[in-house]
């Protein structure tokens, strides 16, 4: 088992500082999970981990519940036609001049500023629809959205720390 009482307290912790983590993440977004581990004094290079590797994951899983139900069910051949639609908006978009033509040729730019934005339901998922519907490869889909998580969590960090550190005190 243990061999001292501390080394088991230390285990314990870790896994409480997991816990603590991951259900302010479900709930919450990167954001909320940076912010209350800010608040509750827990490790943030910790939490900074678990909420890169939970956007991760949850890349694949939104990519392939995207390919499958766009092929296979009736409101994924609606999603489909909206998709389709939406892919040659944007083609125009490019092809005009304009501020929306400069912003539509900066397309990764624009996954990745997506996938910063720090707010529930707007990061992760919003950046993966958008790689879908402008066609991007997987691999390269993942870097961008994952350089958007770490810029979007490295901003909040530096944007929390301060302010939070004065509320303790």
């Amino acid at each position: 088992m243990c061999s001292t009482t501390l080394s088991c307290r230390e285990g314990v912790g870790l896994l409480a500082d997991i816990g603590i983590i991951f259900t302010s993440y479900l709930g919450l977004g990167r954001t909320g999970a940076i912010a209350s581990s800010f608040y509750l004094h827990e490790n943030v290079l910790l939490t900074l981990m678990i909420a890169l590797c939970l956007d991760f994951f949850q890349i694949p899983v939104y990519g392939i519940f995207l390919e499958k139900s766009s092929k296979h069910t009736g409101l994924g051949r609606k999603i489909g036609d909206w998709i389709d639609n939406k892919r040659s908006l944007w083609n125009e978009r490019i092809n005009g001049g304009g501020f929306w033509g400069k912003l539509a040729r900066m397309q990764p730019l624009a996954v990745i500023v997506v996938a910063i934005v720090p707010v529930r339901g707007c990061g992760i998922i919003s950046a993966c629809i958008l790689c879908f519907v402008l066609g991007f490869p997987r691999l390269y889909s993942t870097f961008l959205i994952m350089t958007g998580s770490v810029l979007g969590a490295s901003i909040t960090m530096a944007l929390l720390y301060e302010p939070l550190r004065l509320l303790h005190g």
